[in-house]
């Protein structure tokens, strides 16, 4: 993952594969990334109905 728009790519694989697993209606994928040694928290949070990044 080198940009922001990875995440996004990531956030739409955890929908997917809920999916696969059963989980409808999923509204949302949040994803956070803690790097406590730059104390920095990088949030992506997909909204998948229609494809807003937050």
């Amino acid at each position: 993952m080198k940009t922001a728009a990875d995440m996004v790519k990531v956030c739409e694989t955890i929908s997917n594969q809920l999916e696969i697993l059963g989980v409808n209606d999923i509204r949302n994928v949040q994803t956070a990334i803690i790097d406590e040694q730059k104390e920095l928290i990088l949030i992506t949070n997909i909204l998948l109905h229609i494809r807003k990044v937050l």
